[in-house]
């Protein structure tokens, strides 16, 4: 599915804009916004793949807003809406790479054969999403990598056309190139192997999309920790030994032979996070696996996870998911498909293995 902006200052244009687009498929319901400053910040913070930007936008400029949006995202295909053209707006826009001027009003053929005939370069596309992802390595965040996957893994899902082959390309693409930022550490102790396990089914919806996306992340920026401070190798054994059962800050401290305000500064520094948010981020990343590839209920998946009450766990549920499991679940079951689009059947999700 692809995702569409519209950023024009008359309400009435944005509203026949959207129900144009709307009526095609294979088109997410557009982001609609008023001002260049607005489409800039749905374009920094979403999935965006073709920008339909007024020129006289109040405020931010659509010229202006278009050069960022394509200097910040080169596969993003911005068309201005005008009724005002000249030699030196063509110019300019020839500079910026913006596709088309279209003039205003736009009839629903010319927007209904600008969409259909949308064709993204698939390496533009993958290389875009691979950047967005070392960003997140870069800024050492990994509340980013549990809370902003979903973009990502909507346009790798998109890019896959519903083929594995053409998924496990992609992801062994995105998986060099998180390997490859490692080099500058220890390129030898690091693989394209030690990723998590490429699974067919990862095809069949978003949201296994992102299991996987956040332990490649969190892989690498455990790497990229480990060279910086060798004390966490010890750390990280433990942790992986021990995350199905009840452990706590003390419990790593006093196992691991390091102060708990060492510990703590060093987590911040390297993940973004304290050590129980990564506690939970991790527990509640394999709690999502397992009811997405099983059929555990949420009182087994907390005793798996080593929560001593079922409601301590729904309670750490909802506050990081910002929803219940069965919120979860219902979501789960309306977003699971299988490769060629039919619904998966709960049966066939029990078959599958979490991403342990």
């Amino acid at each position: 599915m692809y995702h569409v902006l519209i950023a024009d200052g008359d309400p009435l244009m944005r509203e026949a804009l959207a129900l144009m687009i709307d009526r095609l498929s294979n088109f997410e319901k557009p982001y609609s916004v008023g001002s260049g400053e607005k489409a800039l910040e749905i374009c920094r913070q979403k999935q965006v793949d073709i920008v339909f930007m007024e020129l006289l936008l109040p405020g931010l400029l659509g010229l202006e807003a278009a050069s960022h949006i394509i200097s910040e995202s080169p596969g993003t295909v911005v068309y201005l809406l005008t009724s005002y053209h000249s030699l030196a707006l063509t110019q300019e826009a020839m500079k910026l790479n913006i596709r088309q001027y279209l003039p205003k009003p736009v009839s629903e053929e010319t927007i209904r054969t600008i969409l259909l005939g949308h064709n993204p370069d698939p390496a533009m596309m993958v290389n875009k999403q691979l950047e967005a992802l070392l960003e997140i390595v870069r800024e050492r965040d990994l509340k980013r990598a549990y809370y902003e996957l979903t973009p990502v893994a909507a346009s790798i899902r998109a890019l896959s056309a519903g083929k594995p082959e053409q998924l496990r390309e992609i992801l062994n693409q995105l998986g060099r190139g998180l390997i490859d930022s490692l080099d500058a550490f220890d390129p030898e102790r690091t693989a394209l192997a030690d990723l998590p396990p490429f699974n067919p089914t990862l095809l069949s919806s978003e949201q296994r999309l992102e299991l996987w996306l956040f332990k490649a992340l969190e892989y690498v920026l455990w790497q990229a920790g480990l060279h910086r401070y060798p004390f966490l190798e010890k750390v990280s054994l433990f942790i992986e030994t021990h995350i199905k059962e009840n452990i706590s800050l003390n419990d790593i401290v006093n196992n691991c032979a390091v102060s708990q305000a060492h510990l703590s500064r060093i987590f911040r520094r390297q993940f973004g996070v304290t050590v129980m948010e990564y506690l939970h981020f991790k527990k509640l990343n394999l709690a999502k696996s397992y009811f997405t590839f099983t059929d555990h209920s949420a009182s087994e998946v907390a005793s798996k996870l080593g929560f001593n009450e079922i409601t301590y766990f729904s309670k750490v549920f909802k506050k990081y998911e910002h929803g219940t499991v069965s919120e979860f679940k219902k979501q789960l079951i309306s977003g699971n498909k299988n490769g060629d689009g039919s619904a998966a059947s709960p049966i066939d999700l029990a078959k599958q293995e979490p991403l342990d």
